[in-house]
């Protein structure tokens, strides 16, 4: 079965080819960022999935909503934009906007060469705590990082980091499971 993943990465990937050579690849990620909230609104989305509502219709939603939030987007980009929503409509696809959004994340942060760092912590980390952190990853991994922190309180304590192949269970819940498996092998 494919997955929304799996169809948006085309469109991410052609999405971000225009967007380098027209040099507009912050201007695209700030497109798709609101697209994608605009899909995942809730009320919006129940709306746009109606099938009574006409495909011109919703074209004009999200071509408003667009506009509205980026007015500052040039004639000749904000055709591309409403063509993009065209053939999203077209093919009945607005739903994989937010996959589209991660993937181009991805191809933007690999050009950039910013790698991206997951940490999760038993507990809310203090904002020195995180910039102490910030700062030895980027000297580990000699290049720019972009950190996404999230609490997952089944660690007990410690951290969990994670970037590209490495992972780093530092975690009082890894070290039990360590010990266990230890006193069951004697």
């Amino acid at each position: 079965m494919t997955t929304h993943r799996t169809i948006a990465r085309p469109y991410a990937k052609a999405t971000f080819e225009q967007a380098l050579v027209h040099a507009q690849l912050k201007q695209w990620h700030s497109i798709l960022f609101v697209l994608a909230k605009a899909v995942e609104n809730k009320t919006f989305s129940k709306t746009i999935s109606n099938p009574s509502f006409p495909a011109s219709q919703k074209f004009r939603w999200l071509s408003d909503i667009c506009k509205g939030a980026l007015p500052d987007l040039d004639r000749a980009l904000r055709n591309n934009v409403d063509d993009f929503i065209k053939l999203l409509l077209a093919y009945k696809r607005l739903f994989i906007l937010p996959d589209v959004l991660n993937a181009y994340q991805q191809l933007l942060y690999q050009h950039e060469k910013i790698l991206i760092v997951c940490i999760s912590s038993a507990f809310s980390l203090s904002a020195s705590h995180k910039n102490r952190l910030d700062i030895v990853l980027k000297k580990y991994f000699n290049t720019a990082v972009e950190v996404h922190y999230k609490v997952d309180r089944s660690l007990i304590g410690g951290l969990v980091i994670q970037a590209e192949n490495l992972l780093i269970d530092a975690s009082i819940k890894n070290q039990l499971k360590r010990l266990k498996y230890h006193l069951i092998q004697r």
